[in-house]
This record gives C-alpha cells, sequence and structure tokens, in this order.
C-alpha cells in the first residue's frame, strides 16, 4: 500500500488474468477491456460500480469513478488499449490522441523499479488514476472529454513529474 496525495493506493503481485479478445469480455452491464476495469455499454458510455455513467471528476477509487484494472499482462490487453510505460526518465509514449467523448482505455506499466501513478492535470479528470507498482501494469477505461484541446498528465508520486514523467492526451 502507498499513499500518493491523500489517497491509498493497494498494489499488488497477484495472478495475472486469463488473455482477453480483441473485444474485451461481455458482462450484462457492457464490454470490460481489462479485468477490474470499468465497462463500456452499447451507447458507448463508461459505467460506475453503481450502473451509472462514470464521473471523471470524482476521487479516484470510489464507487463512481471509472475503475482501475487488476494487474493484468501488456501483451493480453487489445490492440486498441493505449499503452503507456512510465520509468524513471518520462513516460512513452508521451502523447496519444483520442476523439472526443469517446470510450478510452489506457494501460500503465511501471517499468524499472519503483512504485508510479498516472493522474491527469486538470481537476475535470481528476477519477482517471492508475497506481502501478514496479513491472506491473493496470488499465483504467473512461470517457474522453467532449471538449477538444490538450490534456496533461503526469505521475503524482512526489519527483517525479519533475524529472520528465509528464505528457499530453491530445481530444480531437
Amino acid at each position: 500500500m502507498i499513499v500518493v496525495g491523500g489517497i491509498i493506493w493497494l498494489l499488488s503481485t497477484g495472478a495475472i488474468p486469463s488473455p482477453r479478445s480483441q473485444e474485451g469480455t461481455q458482462t450484462p452491464e457492457g464490454t470490460v477491456v481489462a479485468d477490474g476495469t470499468s465497462a463500456i455499454n452499447e451507447e458507448g458510455q463508461v459505467l460506475n460500480n453503481l450502473g451509472e455513467a462514470a464521473k471523471l471528476d470524482a476521487e479516484p477509487g470510489t464507487p463512481e469513478a471509472p475503475q482501475q484494472s487488476n494487474p493484468v499482462s501488456a501483451e493480453d490487453l487489445p490492440s486498441s488499449v493505449i499503452k503507456l510505460t512510465m520509468t524513471e526518465t518520462g513516460i512513452t509514449p508521451s502523447t496519444f490522441e483520442v476523439k472526443a467523448g469517446q470510450a478510452v482505455t489506457v494501460s500503465v506499466t511501471a517499468g524499472g523499479d519503483q512504485t508510479h501513478v498516472f493522474k491527469f492535470d486538470d481537476a475535470a479528470l481528476n477519477a482517471v488514476a492508475v497506481g502501478v507498482g514496479p513491472g506491473e501494469t493496470r488499465a483504467i477505461t473512461f470517457n474522453a472529454p467532449s471538449t477538444k484541446g490538450e490534456y496533461g498528465f503526469h505521475c503524482d508520486v512526489p519527483g517525479h513529474a519533475g524529472r520528465g514523467e509528464a505528457g499530453t492526451m491530445i481530444v480531437k
């Protein structure tokens, strides 16, 4: 367990879930891209644990927010997933593009031997946060903002953004 910015992140090195198909797993609520992430309904809306539209400005990890996955194997994620790697030298890739309002799944892998926390700079995307331990990969599914523009993200572990662990999501 680590605490960053007042948020408790439970990190585990549990078993890797079984591989997923390109489309993800169908549940009564919708499609789940990675074990533990929020479902996407037929209308393309990401749902929270309450079965409602996930709130992007909620506190991360609360029932209203989109949920991060259990530990997964990055190789088992569908090709549609935006795969980021965070290391001591930065985030790769540091920029990615999405369509306004689209359901997006981002995976975060901690390269090296440090813990990282992926977080957006904009408070409107406060709920989109992923904590990963060394060598771990987790994912989160959320709807991109409907407002086009650039949205910065960073590693929320103190000192990490200052050494270059930052990037930009471009919403078109």
